[in-house]
């Protein structure tokens, strides 16, 4: 059943699993990688590593990519490395007994980069752009993204006994919400990807990954596509989910728009 437009396309509700499915027709999605990598070659994860580690929604004995919806999306969520962390005052980290110095700690760093004669906070170097490239990619042409900024993959998540038992220890609360899912709890959303990753689908198919929001806003619709074929051993030709001339990317340039607007909206400078 049809029930609401969401990404490029309409969901539809998995009848044997409950979760919210969005299509896959073979839609354009971005990814900024380094050459020497290429777009379609993540870490291998292993079920004995510290999944503080791994992206997102990574899974055991599988390989995950990510993608945006558009190069925006990718620039965001790439770049976001360089947008600094809220350092608070200098009284909060050296405090004295002549009271609390108000001034942002931010501020005093740059002035010290400054005299030093290195780049500022909040810079990207040339360097960055250099050494990657903008890859676009084309989604399977068939087969099922699950949708999790869906209320009803939200309640399908809950309803399972097995995953919340693997979650307790991991939740705020007593249920799975989604600021869980947006969180920065990788024991908690890997475990999530890693029960989607498993579930047989009303038509006998395994879904090909998972599409969310951005952290940076719900118009940023972003993809976690999971090779299964690469993961069994194929070559890259095997997998449904390939690159779109030209393979080799796109050079990222200082003139990028798209890359522009990312670095106004993150508070960064692009070199």
């Amino acid at each position: 059943m049809d029930i609401a437009l969401s990404g490029a396309g309409q969901t539809t509700i998995c009848q044997a699993t409950g979760l919210a499915l969005l299509r896959c027709t073979s839609q354009s999605v971005w990814r900024v990688q380094k050459p020497s990598f290429g777009p379609l070659n993540p870490p291998p994860r292993q079920p004995d590593q510290d999944r503080g580690e791994w992206g997102r929604w990574d899974v055991p004995a599988a390989l995950t990519i990510y993608a945006g919806a558009s190069p925006l999306g990718s620039y965001m969520e790439t770049l976001a490395w360089a947008k600094p962390a809220d350092l608070g005052a200098i009284g909060d980290v050296f405090p004295d007994d002549d009271g609390q110095d108000v001034t942002p700690l931010i501020t005093e760093v740059t002035q010290e980069w400054a005299d030093r004669n290195h780049m500022p906070p909040r810079s990207v170097p040339r360097g960055w752009r250099d050494d990657r490239r903008l890859y676009q990619l084309a989604l399977p042409p068939d087969g099922w993204l699950v949708d999790l900024r869906m209320s009803d993959t939200v309640a399908a998540l809950n309803s399972s006994a097995d995953l919340m038992a693997s979650l307790r220890s991991f939740l705020l609360g007593q249920e799975l919400i989604l600021g869980d899912l947006l969180g920065r709890d990788r024991e908690l959303t890997t475990r999530v990807a890693e029960w989607i990753y498993g579930q047989v689908l009303d038509d006998g198919h395994l879904p090909h990954g998972i599409i969310y929001s951005s952290k940076w806003g719900v118009d940023l619709p972003c993809y976690a596509v999971w090779l299964r074929r690469m993961a069994d051993g194929w070559a890259e030709v095997s997998e449904p989910t390939r690159r779109i001339q030209p393979a080799a990317g796109k050079a990222i340039e200082a003139d990028d728009p798209a890359l522009h607007t990312a670095a106004d909206k993150l508070n960064i400078v692009i070199h």
